[in-house]
């Protein structure tokens, strides 16, 4: 048992009870018992350090002076600032069995590990956040690319569907080039028939041979260009489709992930509010 710090019972037994309350509060609270006049004892937290001594006035103004006034307990959180860590302060009247307020229990409960889960809740949320836009922004980001494939591969199609249009006319070029031909090797013979009455019907002829030949070639040369250009597009296009496709599938893991996020951010919320009423 403690010694007595005043002739008060009742002072005397909370004074016999620090070593359980210290113990309880798990030696993060810093006590303070007083009669109306003066601090009678104190059992100080290593962690706290308020400056009060035993033997000094009960301070006139402030949650101490205003339980001993109104005889009704004060709970008041005091900023860090005011002596460098932050405290909850509990000031608690003594009464005797008559009611009259005989002394206070003052009490500072340390708050800093509450402001260390704030600070770090702050910290993942606002981490979070960022996270979730930067998702967000690579999420359009594969919006607009899977738009823009869109786009290219339509383009690709009505291409591919000019070059065979294109085709279309080049058969039709290449019967009338043989059909020219035809008609050049005709003309050359009856050119030759006539004899020397047809010698210049058969320099047409020979022209008109030529022409068909050339004719023929061409053809033939802008038909290749158009088979490879086909079937690079072909390529094109299935490689927009594969893209597409992986695509898909990121931005479907892109929202999983989005949405995971959101639930942390809202989790972590709900821990600052947790950690703000401890």
């Amino acid at each position: 048992m403690l010694s007595p710090v005043a002739e008060n019972t009742i002072i005397n037994s909370l004074n016999d009870s620090l070593q359980y309350i210290d113990t309880l509060f798990d030696h993060d609270v810093t006590i303070y018992i007083t009669d109306t006049e003066r601090i009678l004892k104190i059992l100080r937290s290593p962690k706290m350090s308020l400056g009060s001594k035993e033997g000094d006035p009960v301070p006139k103004v402030g949650p101490p002076a205003e339980a001993l006034k109104t005889g009704k307990p004060v709970v008041q959180v005091v900023p860090k600032e005011m002596f460098g860590v932050p405290f909850r302060s509990y000031s608690i009247p003594i009464k005797d069995n008559e009611s009259n307020i005989v002394g206070l229990l003052l009490a500072a409960k340390s708050l800093e590990k509450m402001e260390e889960v704030l600070t770090l809740s702050e910290n993942v949320s606002s981490s979070l956040n960022q996270i979730s836009l930067a998702s967000g922004n690579i999420f359009r980001d594969i919006e607009k690319v899977v738009d823009s494939n869109s786009n290219t591969f339509n383009a690709l199609n009505k291409a591919n569907k000019n070059v065979k249009d294109t085709n279309e006319i080049l058969k039709f070029i290449q019967s009338v080039s043989k059909q020219t031909n035809l008609l050049g090797l005709n003309a050359a013979i009856e050119a030759s028939r006539a004899g020397d009455a047809g010698k210049g019907f058969s320099i047409v002829a020979q022209e008109i041979r030529k022409l068909s030949k050339s004719s023929s070639d061409s053809v033939r040369k802008i038909d290749s260009v158009l088979k490879e250009i086909s079937n690079s597009m072909e390529l094109v296009t299935d490689s927009i489709n594969t893209s597409n496709s992986n695509f898909d599938a990121v931005s479907s893991e892109a929202e999983e992930i989005i949405s995971s996020i959101q639930e942390l951010a809202l989790t972590a919320q709900a821990l600052k509010e947790l950690a703000e009423k401890i």
